[in-house]
């Protein structure tokens, strides 16, 4: 059926996050517009951000000791499968229900979970060298900026920060001679130096060293500077300033472009990113005005727009939006998450598939 968008409501922003730092830095509207509707999200979230959410969890329960034989990690596995689950229903991604049978290679996410829980038990430190705290609120002094930590090793004279990737740590860089090398993803390198300032905010201690660790047991290191870090820990205070400052004009800074647009769930509710298509953006999405509605005798949907780039068809859609695209003809709709057919101008729709009414 063709959308309507929720109510969008501006309100200041009372604190950040190192992982909002991040985001932050390609489109200060798109964050600014996920507080506007409540951090809920418009177009439907990947399957992959599930299996995500899951497994940080299970890597969490494995590094508070929750998990730390067979039958605990059976029991954890099962009680968290059941928390994501119904979590996916509320959602109302019921495609992806239940996600052990619908994510792919959920067997081998299990093995690698099931690894990393063998790993840490074969090279576990004895209890009385150091002390261990996962998940720890730390905030900065003025509480403006403030976030969960994974997993803290503090030793008698040594204290080590982890954060937990469920995904590639590292991307594919090319050097000035275009050689290509293998470098730490900046946004995550940034993340783990606003925790670390955070923590000597927190506790008035200095980490040691910072660390990122995959699903493998993987340690990338992060070279870091404390100075660097609490300049870092200034930087993110004074973005906070600026976005609320944006909020309060309701002049804001946005920056479409595919990098930020491509993926960002509430897209459809952005005018800059409706006034890029328009002006030649080319992403996942078809905008334009519904011209014809075409079933077939097996069911299936055809859309057919009237776009800047000519006649376009999307195909696949169920029977269900028949009626509904039919009582919407002439009007202006944009459709998000099609793919190329083989065909020029022509699409097909999947169950990410959305449309809103412009």
């Amino acid at each position: 059926m063709i959308l309507n968008l929720p109510e969008i409501k501006y309100e200041p922003v009372s604190r950040l996050f190192p992982s909002s730092y991040t985001a932050l830095k390609g489109c200060h509207y798109k964050f600014i517009l996920s507080k506007a509707l409540g951090s809920k999200s418009i177009l439907p979230i990947s399957i992959h951000s599930y299996k995500g959410t899951f497994a940080h969890k299970i890597l969490e329960h494995i590094s508070r000791g929750n998990i730390f034989d067979e039958e605990s990690f059976s029991i954890f596995i099962e009680r968290e499968l059941a928390v994501i689950d119904e979590q996916i229903l509320r959602d109302g991604n019921h495609n992806y229900y239940p996600l052990r049978k619908n994510l792919k290679n959920f067997g081998l996410l299990k093995i690698s979970l099931r690894k990393f829980l063998k790993d840490r038990n074969d090279q576990k430190v004895p209890v009385n060298t150091g002390k261990f705290f996962s998940e720890m609120w730390c905030e900065s002094k003025d509480k403006r900026v403030g976030g969960k930590i994974d997993l803290i090793a503090e030793y008698p004279a040594y204290i080590e920060i982890a954060d937990f990737k469920t995904g590639a740590i590292t991307e594919e860089l090319m050097d000035d001679e275009g050689e290509k090398y293998e470098e730490i993803k900046v946004d995550y390198q940034e993340q783990l130096q606003l925790y670390g300032a955070l923590f000597f905010e927190h506790t008035d201690k200095k980490p040691d060293a910072l660390f990122l660790i995959d699903l493998h047991k993987n340690k990338f290191e992060v070279n870091f500077s404390m100075d660097e870090s609490l300049k870092l820990l200034s930087k993110a205070k004074q973005m906070l300033d600026n976005i609320n400052e944006e909020i309060s004009s309701k002049e804001f800074v946005a920056l479409p472009s595919v990098e930020n647009c491509k993926f960002c769930l509430n897209r459809p509710a952005c005018q800059h990113y409706q006034s890029a298509l328009l002006n030649g953006l080319v992403t996942n999405d078809i905008t334009g005005k519904i011209s014809k509605v075409q079933k077939f005798l097996n069911g299936n949907v055809s859309l057919f727009l009237e776009t800047q780039i000519g006649n376009v068809i999307i195909k696949n859609f169920d029977t269900s939006f028949f009626d509904s695209f039919q009582n919407a003809i002439s009007k202006k709709v944009t459709v998000y998450n099609v793919r190329s057919d083989r065909m020029d101008n022509s699409f097909l729709s999947s169950n990410m598939t959305r449309i809103y009414e412009q």
